[in-house]
């Protein structure tokens, strides 16, 4: 239990970190956030790319093998990048800020479903880590909740904000918390899944 709850919160600290840094530092040196975009609808490309830096490290957190990782980054970067780079190539009166949300959604939550399916070998294993992710969002919620200046808190620049490096850890971390519950559950170890 121990390693997976570190693992997580680690994993979910520093890819917060990791993925904030690179992000900002690739659009300021090459205007990343315009990539892939159609002429239609917003530009994507660079919440795809810290999502996916975000999930590969909370997957790398949680275990070192390459498949996982691989589910943590690609899953939410791909999910969100190629159909937002179809989308804004239609022209078509789109709800944008509802395609975004449920694109967004769509990515993450599979991303997460099928992270905690890999790493149990069960598919209790991804509605766990859904639960655990979302336990995770709900404490970030109840901490911005009790120090209300928490959430207000935008730091511009290659620094990321409290917020965003509270998100990585409590995410990581419920989702850890639930892989270990299933594991226990199922009398599983992660060498003999």
């Amino acid at each position: 239990m121990f390693e997976l709850l570190t693992g997580g919160a680690v994993g979910g600290l520093l890819s917060a970190a990791i993925a904030h840094v690179f992000t900002t530092l690739l659009d300021r040196a090459v205007g990343s956030q315009m990539w892939l975009k159609g002429p239609y609808g917003p530009p994507f490309f660079n919440i795809a790319l810290f999502m996916g830096l975000l999930y590969g490290g909370i997957a790398l957190g949680l275990s070192r093998r390459r498949a996982d990782v691989l589910i943590g980054a690609l899953g939410p970067s791909l999910g969100i990048a190629v159909p937002m780079a179809v989308l804004t190539r239609l022209s078509l009166a789109l709800p944008w800020m509802q395609i975004v949300i449920a694109v967004f959604v769509a990515a993450v939550w599979g991303t997460i479903f099928a992270l905690g399916r890999q790493l149990t070998n069960r598919w209790a294993g991804g509605i766990a880590a859904c639960a655990g992710a979302f336990a995770g969002y709900l404490a970030l919620q109840s901490l911005t909740m009790l120090a209300p200046g928490l959430s207000g808190w935008r730091l511009h620049g290659y620094l990321p904000s409290p917020v965003v490096l509270l998100d990585g850890t409590l995410t990581a971390t419920g989702m850890g918390l639930a892989v270990f519950l299933i594991r226990r559950r199922y009398g599983e170890t992660a060498a003999g899944r």
